[in-house]
């Protein structure tokens, strides 16, 4: 799993793009989510994973599962 994820959410493909050429420049996964704010359960995982931040996410996944 990456260390680096970017998580985006784009309506029209132009946050698409930006979020694309930051996880190219930073060697990281790309994660899309959709207007709810969903994402798949291996991307859960990925974030849970990433860098930094991974603790904080795996808590609030933890909470928003329930």
């Amino acid at each position: 799993m990456a260390k680096v994820v970017v998580v985006y959410h784009s309506g029209y493909g132009h946050t698409q793009k930006q979020a694309k050429a930051v996880a190219a420049g930073a060697n990281a996964q790309l994660i899309a989510i959709d207007a709810q704010g969903n994402i798949g359960e291996a991307d859960w995982a990925s974030l849970a994973a990433a860098k930094l931040y991974g603790e904080r996410v795996a808590a609030i996944a933890n909470q928003l599962r329930g």
